[in-house]
C-alpha cells in the first residue's frame, strides 16, 4: 500500500488543531499507530475496499476527530498557538528554509547562509547611508562604517554555517538511543563560546579600524553576555525542530507499511 494515504489523514486530523507542534506530533505519532495496527489487523480480513479504506471508514468523521483532539489542549495552549494573520507567509518562508530532497548538510548550510547573507546585505545598503545621513556624519566615517557593515556580513555568515552544522550534531545527539547527554552538554556550550567568539571578534575588528579605539561599551559586552546564555536554547529548540520534521518526511513509521 502507499501509506501516504494514511500520512494525508493524519494531517487532516491533526493540522487545524490549534496546539504547540509537540503536542500535535505526539498526536500525530499515536494516530499513526492506530492506523498501523488497524491495517495489519484488516490486510488478513475480507471485506468491501481496500485495507487501508476500511481502516480510514473505522477511524470516522475527520472533523469529529479534530474537535476532540481540540478538547484535550487546555485552553491557554489554544490561545497561544491561534495563527496570527499573515501565518501562511510564514509557513511558506519556513518551507524554503527546509532541507531538500537529496541536498547535502553543507549544501543546505551554504544555501541558507548565502541568502541570509544577501537579505542583511541589501538591508545595510539602506539603513546605513540613511543612519550617516541621519547623525550628520561626515565623509571620514566611512572607512568605519565599512568596516562595521563588511564585519557584520562576514560574522553572521561563519555564525549561520556553524550553528546549522551544530544543529545537525545535536540532532545526532538527540537520536542516540540513549541520548548522549555529555555530547549534547558540550555542543551547548560550545554553541555559547561561538557566539562570545564571533561577538568578540566583531568588537576588536571594528575597533580596530576606527579612529575612536574601542566602540563596545560595557553595556554591549553585556548584550554579549546574554546572547551567548541564549544560543544553547535557540540550538536545543532548532535540533528538536528538526528532529520533528524528520519524523514527519518519515510518515511516523508509516513508511514502513509496504506490504
Amino acid at each position: 500500500m502507499n501509506p501516504q494515504v494514511f500520512i494525508e489523514a493524519i494531517e487532516q486530523v491533526v493540522g487545524p488543531v490549534r496546539a504547540s507542534d509537540t503536542r500535535k506530533d505526539r498526536m500525530r505519532e499515536e494516530l499513526a499507530a492506530h492506523l498501523a495496527a488497524g491495517w495489519q489487523e484488516e490486510i488478513d480480513r475480507e471485506g468491501t475496499g481496500s485495507p487501508a479504506e476500511r481502516v480510514l471508514r473505522r477511524l470516522g468523521p475527520i472533523d469529529e476527530l479534530t474537535r476532540s483532539l481540540q478538547d484535550s489542549v487546555p485552553q491557554f495552549e489554544q490561545w497561544m498557538f491561534t495563527p496570527l494573520p499573515g501565518a501562511s507567509g510564514l509557513d511558506r518562508i519556513d518551507r524554503l528554509v527546509q532541507r531538500r530532497e537529496g541536498e547535502t548538510l553543507f549544501r543546505h548550510a551554504t544555501r541558507i547562509t548565502t541568502g541570509l547573507v544577501a537579505a542583511l546585505a541589501a538591508l545595510e545598503l539602506v539603513v546605513v547611508p540613511l543612519a550617516i545621513a541621519i547623525r550628520g556624519r561626515g565623509p571620514s566615517s566611512w572607512p568605519t562604517t565599512l568596516l562595521w557593515a563588511a564585519a557584520s556580513l562576514a560574522v553572521t555568515a561563519i555564525g549561520c554555517m556553524v550553528l546549522m552544522l551544530l544543529d545537525a550534531r545535536m540532532v545526532g545527539a538527540l537520536q542516540e538511543r540513549r541520548h548522549d547527554r555529555p555530547r549534547q552538554w558540550l555542543l551547548l556550550v560550545f554553541s555559547s563560546l561561538v557566539v562570545i567568539g564571533l561577538g568578540a571578534g566583531f568588537a576588536v575588528t571594528v575597533s580596530l579600524g576606527s579612529r575612536d579605539g574601542m566602540m563596545f561599551v560595557r553595556s554591549d559586552w553585556l548584550r554579549l553576555g546574554i546572547c551567548s546564555l541564549l544560543a544553547p536554547v535557540v540550538l536545543a529548540v532548532s535540533a528538536r525542530e528538526s528532529l520533528s520534521r524528520g519524523r514527519r518526511r518519515r510518515g511516523w513509521g508509516l513508511a514502513e507499511l509496504t506490504r
